[in-house]
């Protein structure tokens, strides 16, 4: 669009001359002139391309008064003009800007913090400058917004990392994680899997008793990746809201996860797995509104309801030490320390990060888990890390065996199962239908008895198949669906127990 076929219905009003360029006119010209650019992303939004002092800048282009499309184009008016841009104006010319990218045909990548691209990372530095790193597997370095494909918005409670800088060590930041060697590397594995943009994350879980410094662990982790100015956020009220939130963060955090929602857990498997969520879009009766994003997760006072869900199959559940009163200091002296340290820290993982890229390509394993990107990334990563290989694996096997544990010790099913098999010394095995498995199991209940005990064989199957990953990883041979000819294709419940499983040396059980 030209600048003088924007017509401007106030032009000449108040007295004023009408002969002339309108005000809009005249910003819009400025605009223009000034080399900005308007574009589409690939999912439809408009956005607009400025040039700020030595470098570029990307933002969404939209009428809002507030935002910061709209500072940039009074700044720009004032300059011209030595005068005020009024609101009427600026929303005509953001309006018409919006348009021109409509038109213009003109689409980029688009992203928010991190974005890979084949085999290279982009991080957006979030500084002032608009500076980017750029990681592949020859090394990284760190260049102009305006130099990468990439081109990163940003929300306004994105707060930038430091610049990276050379000879770092990623051990220099133990001393602020208070926790044992196995579990410290599942926070580096956590950060390696986030720097990395794939689309497909590890859900990192803080826990430990009071005094263990859950939230000031979380804060830390996500400052490595993602600083916000809101780094603790609490439950969201609605899937809406979360999805929201994933939309203007690139690392989600949820302090003191203590009484979540149920739908809280299935929503961020999706966010961790890029699944998507769609709902109805606002004022509309029939049109949607689709979020399309993969985040980075960290949580903290994690409940049982969310371990017994999909989730813990993606967790990296660290446990914190509770920290004795005399080893404790000030939060500022802390964070100072932390502050102090990073800018080598962050070198030092996108030292890891290049040489896994480099490595990544050779990568194969004998079985993958549910996490295979992170598990392939991470075999790419020991060798930098000077970690033995196969390090990572066992971790996250162990890291599972014990979330399988706590899953068992909260749920009755997996709880009577588990006394059938210490009654039968260690071994036990079961094949019929789901009716005979719960006569078998009316004998072993619970003492006291659970609030609820699979009420009917339908929904004894239901309960099988929720528990049935977390049984597998305890040593379980478990088939919840399978079928007998002979008996006109019913549905045969198969379970063994192995004598080597571990098996609860404690019964909660009474004898019958």
């Amino acid at each position: 669009m030209k600048p003088e076929e924007l017509a401007d219905p106030t032009e000449g009003a108040g007295g004023g001359s009408s002969r002339g360029p309108s005000q809009a006119t005249k910003a819009l010209e400025l605009a223009f002139h000034s080399g900005a650019e308007t574009w589409m992303d690939e999912a439809g939004t408009p956005h607009l391309t400025v040039k700020v002092h030595d470098h570029v800048e990307h933002h969404r282009l939209k009428s809002d008064p507030n935002s910061a499309c709209s500072r940039w184009l009074s700044r720009l008016f004032y300059q011209g003009t030595g005068k005020a841009l009024p609101s009427s104006a600026k929303k005509d010319v953001l309006e018409n800007l919006i348009a021109d990218a409509d038109a213009s045909g003109r689409v980029f990548l688009t992203g928010r913090r991190v974005v890979r691209q084949g085999a290279t990372v982009f991080l957006d530095l979030c500084s002032p400058s608009w500076e980017v790193v750029e990681v592949t597997p020859r090394g990284w370095s760190i260049r102009a917004a305006g130099e990468v494909p990439i081109r990163f918005t940003r929300a306004a409670s994105m707060l930038s990392l430091p610049r990276p800088i050379r000879r770092g060590r990623v051990e220099d930041l133990r001393p602020f994680f208070k926790c044992g060697v196995d579990d410290f590397r599942l926070v580096v594995a956590w950060v390696l899997a986030a720097l990395s943009g794939g689309r497909e994350y590890p859900v990192l879980v803080f826990g430990g008793e009071a005094g263990s410094a859950k939230s000031t662990a979380t804060r830390y982790a996500r400052t490595l990746v993602d600083p916000n100015a809101a780094p603790l956020r609490k439950t969201p009220k609605e899937e809406r809201d979360l999805f929201i939130a994933a939309k203007n963060a690139f690392v989600l955090t949820f302090d003191n996860l203590s009484a979540p929602p149920d739908w809280l857990p299935d929503a961020l498997c999706a966010l961790a797995l890029d699944t998507g969520y769609a709902c109805r879009a606002l004022y509309t009766d029939d049109e949607e509104a689709v979020f399309r994003v993969a985040a980075p997760i960290i949580l903290n006072g994690i409940s049982e309801q969310l371990t017994r869900s999909d989730l813990a199959d993606r967790a990296l559940s660290v446990t914190l030490h509770r920290i004795p009163q005399e080893q404790m200091r000030p939060k500022d002296e802390m964070d100072a320390a932390f502050q102090a340290v990073l800018p080598a820290v962050m070198g030092a993982f996108l030292d890891v990060l290049a040489s896994a890229l480099n490595l990544l390509p050779r990568i194969t394993l004998d079985r993958y888990p549910r996490l295979a990107q992170t598990a392939k990334l991470m075999a790419a990563a020991e060798p930098a890390l000077g970690w033995e290989p196969g390090t990572f694996a066992g971790l996250f096997d162990r890291a599972q065996e014990s979330v399988a544990a706590s899953v068992a010790e909260g749920e009755p099913l997996a709880q009577a199962l588990l006394e059938l098999a210490r009654r039968g010394g260690g071994r036990w095995s079961f094949q019929g239908s789901a009716t005979e498995l719960r006569a078998v199991l009316g004998g072993v209940r619970p003492h006291p008895a659970p609030p609820i005990w699979p009420p009917s064989p339908n929904k004894l199957t239901e309960k099988l198949r929720c528990v049935g990953p977390q049984l597998r990883l305890m040593g379980w041979s478990i088939n919840p669906d399978g079928r007998d000819g002979t008996r006109k294709n019913a549905r045969i419940i198969r379970l063994d127990y192995p004598a080597q499983a571990f098996h609860p040396s404690i019964s909660l059980f009474e004898e019958q």
